[in-house]
This record gives structure tokens, sequence and C-alpha cells, in this order.
């Protein structure tokens, strides 16, 4: 749906920690569509499991609301990721649950070579998909993208109106970013820490 026809409506996120943490910061439940959250920290510390959760809390919603998931590292693992999301004919309660869940689900996975294109790529199938209502864009690894790319995912999100979640190694500048979390592993637990 395009931007100009949205409202100011919320998108929940289905994570009591990231929740809280801009509910104590604006002190308002979910983030508007428009709005980017910037998930960093080191390798491993947890950020594309964070993806995963977000994902699959998307995707148990009772909706229509579809999701893009574009895989710059490669470590989305569809097996696994897909028990979790019950999307698996042998989880599911229901026989057509598998069936919406994988026509919500839209994964781009990349190489070099083909980045540019499916970036650029990205306003078309918008486009040719307009039945479709995006609420999130999910980047798993946003430092294979280049200021370039970046703008481009941006002016898309101006237009397209959806949440963008990015993940990094460092944080992204207060410009590109309405929320910042810091996600790394303590005790073998994965911890989120919204920063300034």
């Amino acid at each position: 749906m395009l931007a100009t026809e949205q409202s100011k409506e919320k998108l929940t996120l289905g994570l009591n920690g990231i929740e809280e943490s801009i509910k104590m910061a604006t002190g308002r439940h979910g983030v508007h569509f428009g709005e980017t959250i910037n998930l960093y920290g080191p390798s491993g510390g947890g950020k594309s499991w964070v993806l995963s959760l977000l994902l699959e809390h998307a995707l148990q919603l009772d909706s229509n609301d579809n999701v893009i998931y574009l895989d710059l590292d490669g470590r989305f693992v569809s097996r696994r990721n897909k028990k979790r999301m019950n999307i698996d004919n042998t989880l599911s309660e229901q026989p057509n649950q598998e069936q919406n869940n994988n026509e919500r689900f839209h994964l781009f996975q990349p190489n070099r070579g083909q980045l540019l294109a499916t970036i650029q790529g990205l306003d078309s199938w918008f486009y040719r998909h307009t039945n479709k209502r995006v609420t999130m864009v999910l980047v798993d690894g946003i430092a294979a993208l280049n200021g370039n790319l970046m703008e481009t995912l941006r002016r898309l999100q101006r237009k397209w109106s959806f949440v963008l979640v990015i993940t990094s190694l460092e944080p992204q500048s207060n410009t590109l970013c309405h929320y910042r979390f810091h996600v790394y592993k303590k005790l073998n637990q994965v911890e989120m820490k919204l920063t300034s």
C-alpha cells in the first residue's frame, strides 16, 4: 500500500523487550509505519535470531500482512525457521496455514552480484504485489549495502510505508534509525538494550 494511503497506525512487534523499551522512551506502544529499528552488536550476538522472532510473530498474527526478509548474510536457515514459524505441514493445526504463511513471507537471498538488482527491483515487486500489504522489511546484514542502496531502501520505505528492521555490527546513525538496540549474548542468553 502506498504511504499516501496509509494512516498513522502502529505495528506491534511481539517482543516484550523491544516494545517495553520503546514505550519507556516514547510513551506509546508499537512502532509507526515508516520507522526504522537498528539491531546492532557482535557477530553471533543474536541479531538474526531476533529477526526470526519478529518474522514468527508477524506470521502468527491473524492477518494478511506480509513480510519481506532480505538475507544478505546468508544466515537464514529455512528448515529451522520453517519449524519455528509453525509452517511445516506436520506442525500446522490448520491445513491452509502453511500455504498462507508461505504466501505472506517473501525471502530474498541475493549474492553480491545480485544485490544491486534485488534492491533496485523491490519497487517493481511492490507495484506487482499491490494486493499484498507489506508491514515489515527485515534486512539481515546491512553492511553489504553501500550508501546508495541503503538510500534506495529508505526511499522505498517512505513510498510504501513499512517498518524497516536492519542488523549491523555497529550502531547506525540517528538520521537513519528511530530506535537502536544493542543485541548481545550474556551467559548464553540474548540481551537487548535500547541506546540513544
